[in-house]
């Protein structure tokens, strides 16, 4: 008799645990965007025509895959065109990397992902661009048409970019790094916190925040995107030597 209730005990217990856990599957703990996100490196996740090279079409075959996973949002990283493998110096905000795919491929990746319930956040570099950027190239010709003031400047004699150095506690010193870096044949220095081929935007230039808003709503409108993670956000603001921290989040939702 101990031996019976035992059993109906432990199969009512397992009952409850295998309805417990069809619940779960039904309705996930956290929607997003606080549910499942996977991050894509394009480059090196899937190749679809053997060139050694991860890209887009590559990535839409993986779209049932991680949908099986239960992905709810796929985060890009950067995909613009850019001269350097991680892609986070952009040189044309309106297009997609050659090497990835054409932004018709892209277009069709994002309907794709939205076919199966998958949102899609794409990085949007903000602080800087490459200095192989048409704007960067029309501001190094002349400080008087409107690129220039798309960039941070001062000129060479100012105080605040003199060599500085550092003396240790041992007595040794050292040179402080200068975020500032000189443009060729020219009596001025452009900022650039992350290397000289990345030179800083400014973000105190009216008609660059509305060249960004242009460059934001036309991935969110015309290739349907849902968000963007807003790299490097907390270094867009100049205020002492343009370190201003941003409070909040970096990610930024489509409503």
């Amino acid at each position: 008799m101990k031996t019976l209730h035992l059993s109906i005990i432990c199969t009512i217990l397992l009952l409850s645990v295998i309805n417990i856990l069809n619940a779960q599957d039904k309705q996930n703990v956290s929607k997003w965007p606080r549910g499942i996100t996977y991050e894509i490196f394009v480059q090196s996740f899937a190749d679809s025509n053997g060139d050694g090279i991860g890209d887009i079409k590559g990535m839409i075959s993986k779209l049932d895959y991680l949908q099986e996973l239960g992905v709810e949002g796929i985060w890009l990283m950067p995909m613009n065109p850019s001269p350097s493998y991680h892609k986070y110096d952009v040189s044309d905000y309106y297009d997609i990397h050659p090497d990835y795919g054409t932004l018709a491929d892209f277009k069709n990746f994002v309907m794709e992902a939205h076919k199966r319930n998958i949102k899609v956040v794409m990085d949007m570099v903000l602080n800087h661009s490459s200095n192989q950027n048409p704007w960067f190239k029309e501001a190094l010709k002349d400080e008087h048409i409107k690129y220039w003031d798309y960039y941070v400047w001062t000129h060479k004699n100012d105080p605040k970019v003199q060599p500085a150095t550092v003396t240790s506690a041992d007595g040794t010193q050292r040179r402080v790094r200068s975020n500032w870096s000189a443009a060729e044949n020219s009596d001025y220095l452009y900022f650039s916190h992350f290397g000289r081929n990345m030179p800083d935007l400014n973000f105190d230039n009216p008609k660059l925040q509305q060249e960004i808003f242009k460059v934001g709503k036309f991935w969110l409108s015309e290739a349907g995107v849902d968000g963007f993670r807003l790299d490097a956000a907390r270094h867009v603001f100049l205020m002492t030597e343009r370190m201003i921290i941003i409070n909040g989040g970096s990610i930024f939702y489509k409503k």
